[in-house]
């Protein structure tokens, strides 16, 4: 049993660094109890012996592990604090877990499609130097064109690491410092940080820290000088109904408060983790491309926004994928394999907003939640993503095209970013209803530099 002066420390430490998402201990059972389960069914993927027997156990073990995750997100039966980003936090941990039990115990029956290693750059030319017990890995894989892809391991040891890498990646990173997942993004794959000393690291990593949260803190003043509770009960969409400055305003906040939601507690993460020596750096690239420099919309999605769910949406869209005819154009595949990723991350948007527990209602606006699953303001906006791809890539690429590269280069980055911050507005509308921005409920951080100074008010 675990003494309550440590589960004291844990909540507080928790509190400190992620005080919009505190996690109650109660949940955690359900919780752990889907990740062993999902744990078995990823090892069992690696046993070749039985294979009908091992299929049918992976999938009788994901009705219990779905379960599990479930409860975790959805239960009644505790309660979690007032942070609406409590809710959201749990919900996107257990929706990860369903997804990827989905994708471990269904979709792979489709085409026995199992994730492999792939060597970095700098470890495959180094390959044939290698004479531990890696290099028996690495000469059991097979050479594909500018890369080295291991095979999968046969041993105990080999499996459990397999299996515990794979159960904790992301986005395709992994634990050993010499290779990535073949579902990496290409800036993980080649991610090569400076050499530093760790308390270089550390001193590097709680500069990083400042200035996020000194970000945070300044967008949040910002949003929570507006009265959004007044504005949600009044309108179902608070951002569109102010003014336009204030719309653009709205929706480049929500997408910057979006990266710092994922930014900060990754590099607290990170920084543990490197200091600590449980992974080291190049193990740990950073969770956006510079997504401010896209230079398109296709930059934007593909290549720089984070990729936390890459691989589960590219596996749970094969199905729909395999319903075009074999003669179907690669264009058309293209554009089918948006449209199903984009539906798919609707669907997700919108489970998540189910956690969220209604608004009270208002004399103005007695039902504000009259159908909890369809938000069509995010509708609107996932759903309007690959209209605008497809739209850069029919019209936009090859009329500027024959332009200077820097105009091509300006006309292209201000299509992406007018289309971004025009649809942005419905994402923001759904945020601000939701209740994303209530002064009195939400707080991404605990101490504030600007109220301090300008107010005096230094704990939020």
């Amino acid at each position: 049993m675990v003494p309550a002066s440590t589960l004291r420390t844990a909540r507080l430490t928790a509190a400190m660094f992620f005080p919009s998402v505190n996690i109650p201990f109660e949940a955690y059972p359900s919780f752990t109890a889907g990740a062993n389960i999902l744990f078995a069914c990823i090892y069992s993927t690696t046993i070749t012996t039985h294979p009908r027997l091992l299929a049918a156990f992976r999938m009788a073990l994901s009705i219990p592990g779905t379960w599990a995750f479930i409860r975790f997100a959805w239960s009644s039966g505790y309660v979690r604090d007032h942070s609406r980003g409590t809710y959201l936090g749990m919900a996107t941990m257990s929706l990860y877990g369903i997804m990827k039990l989905f994708e471990v115990c269904w979709i792979r029956e489709l085409d026995d499609e199992r994730p492999r290693w792939v060597l970095k750059p700098d470890a495959a030319r180094s390959m044939e130097k290698k004479v531990d017990g890696d290099a028996k890995g690495v000469a059991d894989g097979k050479q594909e064109p500018g890369r080295v892809v291991l095979s999968i391991p046969t041993d105990v040891r080999g499996r459990l690491a397999y299996t515990f890498d794979y159960l904790t990646t992301i986005r395709g990173c992994s634990w050993f410092s010499d290779r990535v997942w073949d579902f990496a993004p290409p800036y993980a794959s080649t991610y090569s940080p400076p050499k530093r000393s760790k308390l270089a690291f550390l001193q590097h990593q709680l500069v990083s820290l400042t200035i996020q949260a000194f970000l945070m803190d300044v967008f949040d003043v910002f949003v929570k000088s507006i009265d959004w509770a007044h504005l949600a009960h009044t309108t179902p969409t608070p951002v569109t109904s102010l003014p336009l400055h204030l719309q653009i305003a709205s929706s480049l906040t929500v997408l910057i408060v979006t990266m710092l939601y994922l930014t900060l507690p990754y590099t607290v993460m990170t920084t543990i983790f490197v200091v600590s020596g449980a992974a080291s750096l190049s193990s740990c690239p950073p969770m956006f491309d510079s997504p401010l420099a896209s230079a398109s919309l296709r930059d934007f999605w593909s290549f720089r926004w984070h990729h936390i769910f890459r691989r589960t949406f590219g596996r749970m869209g094969k199905p729909f994928l395999q319903l075009l005819p074999s003669s179907a154009s690669p264009r058309t595949q293209r554009t089918a394999r948006l449209a199903v990723t984009f539906f798919l991350s609707t669907t997700l948007h919108l489970l998540l907003l189910t956690t969220l527990p209604p608004l009270p209602p208002s004399s103005v606006n007695p039902n504000p939640q009259p159908f909890p699953f369809l938000d069509w303001n995010t509708i609107k906006f996932f759903l309007t993503q690959p209209l605008g791809l497809v739209l850069e890539s029919a019209l936009i690429f090859p009329l500027t095209e024959g332009l200077s590269p820097g105009i091509k280069a300006s006309f292209r980055r201000a299509f992406a970013w007018s289309w971004m911050i025009f649809t942005g507005r419905y994402w923001s509308d759904s945020w601000t209803a939701k209740g994303l921005f209530n002064a009195d409920s939400e707080r991404p951080i605990l101490f504030s530099l600007v109220r301090g100074v300008v107010w005096g008010n230094w704990r939020i």
